[in-house]
């Protein structure tokens, strides 16, 4: 069976909030490559029929985005031969800690969030975008716990990078919507997060479309925009981002 189809028909059982990040339209009329950057939260509970759907995709690599807090250096992927990179995205306190900027209106202001993800961790960002285009990295799945915070902002960068309009972006973001009882199910399975998971601010767990939006529009006037952040704070290089398009993208159109 086709790897891409394989991954938008099953899923990986076991791991919430899964997807592949392709076949999302550019600028310039490609389409993001299916079957080389999927998204996900944790794979604590991967059964082994999701083993067997992770063999099919031909996943080669984890990139597991969770910092000391909330990591799980344990991934059943590793004995099916996967490798497994531990890149931390971090912010201003711990990733379970209740505390959140807030909106006048009481609830998480989760683009703030977004923005201090980014802030505090440019570098770890330009090295995730180094590894992704290495030989041998690809098919890699990218998660943290839930698949929405860390996972979505990198996968809005990833996306942003090779010219894929907002639209699309914003419609993959939101695609964590529809699972959050499965994201906060999980979660207070966690040991790091079941003590918290409710104590959260309103908002927190959602995945509205302007929490990306916003985290795009504040990026955009301070640094141009997604590659204007990642050549200039993440010091990714001209050669890097060329390869990424290599590999992300569909051939031109002739």
């Amino acid at each position: 069976m086709n790897r891409a189809a394989v991954g938008r028909e099953a899923g990986i059982d076991g791991v919430p909030n899964f997807r592949d990040l392709g076949g999302l339209p550019t600028a310039d009329g490609r389409r993001t490559r299916s079957g080389v950057l999927y998204r996900s939260g944790g794979f604590e509970d991967i059964t082994d029929r999701g083993i067997d759907t992770a063999r099919k995709l031909g996943v080669r690599t984890v990139i597991d985005l969770r910092s000391t807090e909330d990591f799980d250096p344990r991934n059943r992927l590793q004995d099916a031969g996967v490798t497994v990179v531990n890149i931390p995205i971090v912010r201003e306190g711990s990733p379970t800690d209740p505390r959140r900027p807030m909106r006048p209106d009481g609830t998480a202001d989760m683009a703030r969030v977004y923005r201090m993800l980014v802030d505090k961790s440019a570098t770890a960002i330009g090295r995730l975008f180094d590894l992704v285009v290495d030989d041998g990295t690809t098919p890699a799945v990218i998660h943290c716990a839930s698949g929405k915070d860390r996972t979505g902002v990198i996968a809005a960068l990833l996306l942003g990078a090779v010219g894929v309009t907002r639209a699309p972006i914003v419609e993959d973001f939101v695609q964590s919507a529809p699972v959050r009882d499965e994201l906060v199910a999980y979660l207070s399975r966690r040991p790091a997060y079941a003590k918290v998971v409710h104590q959260f601010p309103p908002g927190t767990l959602d995945a509205e479309p302007r929490f990306i939006e916003d985290f795009l529009d504040e990026l955009a006037p301070e640094t141009g925009g997604v590659v204007g952040w990642l050549t200039g704070p993440a010091g990714v290089s001209d050669t890097t981002m060329s390869r990424l398009e290599r590999l992300f993208l569909e051939p031109a159109p002739r």
